[in-house]
Order: C-alpha cells, then structure tokens, then sequence
C-alpha cells in the first residue's frame, strides 16, 4: 500500500520561495549529479527546496499545532505559519527529520 503525497497548494510554495529566497524542486532526478542541494549539504549552502522539506517543515510545527497531520490531509494549511527566512526553514526541517 502506497500512501499518496500531500498537495502543497503552489500559492504556499511560491511563497515559502519568496521568504526564504530558495527555489522549489519539483521534480529532482533520483541519479543527479550536482550536489547543491543533497541532504548531506550544509543547510546555508542550498539552493533549493523539495515537496518532502515543505512536509517535514509543516510537520515539525507539530509541537505548536498538533492538528499538522490534518490540515495536511484536509489541505488546510493557511493557519499555520509560514518560515520567515531560509534559516528558519530549515532548522524546523532539521528538527522534524530528527523527530521521526
């Protein structure tokens, strides 16, 4: 059994881009070379996001909004916060990816 994806709508993503100044990679190649932006990479030296990080930010609010799993089910997630810098993005990434 597969689960399906969650759908960011693409207003919350351009504008997680706009506050961060990163890029959304949509579609990422599994056999990519360039390294910009492979988890291994300091988080100051990435360029780009992906739809796993947009989840793993949402889901790392758990702590403030315990309903994160719903509002990313019921694609309500206007009431939560949005990162208000790249920096931000990625330690509630970093500290979601450590918590599951």
């Amino acid at each position: 059994m597969s689960l399906a994806k969650p759908h960011i709508p693409l207003h919350i993503i351009r504008q997680i881009e706009a506050n961060t100044g990163l890029l959304f990679l949509e579609d990422q190649p599994a056999n990519e070379v360039c390294y910009a932006n492979a988890p291994e990479l300091r988080d100051d030296f990435k360029t780009g996001f992906t739809l796993q990080d947009v989840i793993s930010y949402f889901s790392g609010q758990k702590s403030d909004h315990a309903d994160v799993d719903a509002l990313l089910i019921n694609n309500n997630l206007e009431t939560l916060p949005l990162p208000t810098d790249a920096e931000n993005f990625w330690r509630v990434v970093n500290k979601a990816r450590r918590h599951q």
